[in-house]
C-alpha cells in the first residue's frame, strides 16, 4: 500500500506533467483536466493512507469514506463539505474530459473549454490548499497559462 509521502511524490510528478502539457500543448484541455484529476486522486489517497490507514481500489469506496457525513471508520477520513464538493467537481470534469459525456444517456458529445479547465484547477487548488494546511509537506505549486481566468482566486495554483 502506498504511503502518504509516495502519494505526495506522485502529486508533484502529475503537477509537473500538467505544467509541461499546458506549456507545450495548451489546446489539450481534456488531458490537462485528466492530469489535474489524478493529482486530486493522489491527494485524497494520501489523506486516506494517513488519516485512516486505508487504501481502496474503487472510487465508490473512496467517496463513501471521505463524504462529509460519513460514519465509515468512525468518520476518520471524512472531509469538510467544501473540500468534498471540490473533489466531486474535478471528478465530474475528468469524466467528461475522458468520455465526452456527462452521463450515459446523453448522446451529444460534450467538449471542454478553458472555462472548464479553470473550474477543474479551482477545485484542485482547494484540495491542495486544504491538505497542505492539514498535513505537513513542502508546498505544491503549479503555474498554468490560461486566457480564461474568470473570477476564481487561487492559492497554490498560479494562473496567468
Amino acid at each position: 500500500m502506498p504511503n502518504f509521502k509516495q502519494h505526495i511524490k506522485q502529486v508533484r510528478q502529475n503537477i509537473e506533467f500538467l505544467e509541461f502539457v499546458n506549456a507545450q500543448k495548451p489546446e489539450f484541455i481534456d488531458w490537462q483536466i485528466t492530469i489535474a484529476y489524478y493529482s486530486a486522486v493522489h491527494l485524497v489517497n494520501a489523506h486516506l493512507a494517513t488519516s485512516a490507514m486505508l487504501h481502496f481500489s474503487s472510487h465508490g469506496e473512496v467517496d463513501a469514506h471521505i463524504a462529509p457525513f460519513s460514519l465509515a471508520c468512525g468518520g476518520k477520513a471524512r472531509l469538510p463539505e467544501h473540500v468534498f464538493t471540490a473533489y466531486r467537481k474535478i471528478t465530474n470534469s475528468s469524466r467528461i474530459s475522458r468520455y465526452l459525456s456527462n452521463d450515459g444517456e446523453n448522446t451529444k458529445a460534450v467538449l471542454l473549454s478553458e472555462k472548464d479547465l479553470i473550474k477543474a484547477l479551482s477545485a484542485l487548488d482547494i484540495l491542495i490548499s486544504y491538505f497542505a494546511g492539514r498535513y505537513t509537506f513542502e508546498a505544491i505549486s503549479c503555474k498554468i497559462s490560461c486566457k480564461e481566468k474568470g473570477n476564481h482566486s487561487f492559492q497554490a495554483i498560479i494562473v496567468s
